[in-house]
């Protein structure tokens, strides 16, 4: 990693090495093996929850922004429907005058559906410059004294080093076996969440323009390369980043449930549950 990126991740390895090592403490003092990988694999899983806790306004306010561009998109779409075929001035001009209109009619913007992402990133980026450290036997920047840097660097499970990947497994059929296993269900997570997405969250007038032939492409594009990326990580670091892809399903699940997007599938679904309901109750 380039010198210039772990000097701007300082504050951020800080605040990771401070939860973990504060973690792994409660966890000894519980009784827990100071050593043993599932300690550690315990003290990420709670790293892990703490941070997608605190993004978790920031991933409800991102989907609602990405229903807002859902319904703007919808309406653009009809302007651009209306005008189709009208080429001369005057039908430019106001159609034009209709978009801006609506864009400026809402405050969804497409870099807030980012915001999550723009933490997670360099909090992941963060736990790989500690784990590398770590594997050095090198002290971190905070709480990581030598000594635990140390014992989480040669901390396994199941008998897999955390410095263990796909790539670097040493012939270790115990490694290739679990590198593999996580990497699957990093792909097969990020492929049901995006599969999801299209096939519920998706209005009927935007699956019927001509852009939606484009869309259905990260679903199969982005599990392959996030699968290839994965093999040449760390176990320690595949096992953040499983743990993260199925929360990230189970939350699009739920905001899927809860917080459908008006007039797709997801939203009759939810208001025939409603209506059943209330039938019930009646």
């Amino acid at each position: 990693m380039p010198e210039f990126l772990l000097t701007a991740l300082w504050p951020i390895r800080w605040i990771v090495e401070a939860v973990l090592a504060s973690v792994h403490a409660s966890l000894v003092a519980l009784g827990m093996d100071e050593r043993a990988g599932i300690t550690w694999v315990s003290s990420l899983l709670a790293l892990l929850v703490l941070a997608r806790l605190l993004v978790l306004p920031l991933s409800i306010a991102s989907m609602k922004n990405s229903q807002k561009m859902g319904l703007l998109t919808d309406k653009l779409i009809d302007v651009r429907e209306r005008y189709r075929g009208h080429r001369d001035a005057t039908a430019r001009r106001r159609k034009s005058e209709e978009i801006r209109a609506l864009r400026a009619s809402t405050d969804a913007r497409q870099v807030k559906s980012l915001l999550p992402q723009l933490i997670q990133v360099p909090l992941f980026l963060s736990l790989y410059a500690v784990l590398r450290t770590a594997q050095a036997g090198q002290p971190g920047v905070g709480a990581f004294t030598a000594r635990l840097a140390r014992s989480f660097g040669d901390a396994s499970i199941l008998g897999v080093p955390f410095r263990s990947s796909l790539l670097d497994n040493h012939g270790a059929v115990a490694a290739i076996v679990l590198g593999v296993v996580l990497t699957l269900v990093i792909a097969i997570c990020q492929f049901v969440a995006q599969a999801l997405a299209l096939r519920f969250n998706i209005t009927d007038q935007a699956r019927s323009s001509p852009i939606w032939r484009f869309r259905p492409t990260p679903l199969f594009v982005a599990p392959p390369i996030l699968a290839a990326t994965s093999i040449a990580m760390p176990v320690g670091l595949l096992f953040y980043l499983g743990a993260s892809s199925v929360w990230t399903l189970l939350q699009q699940g739920f905001f899927l449930l809860r917080y459908p997007l008006p007039t797709t599938g997801a939203h009759a679904a939810r208001q025939r549950r409603l209506h059943k309901a209330r039938a019930t109750r009646a």
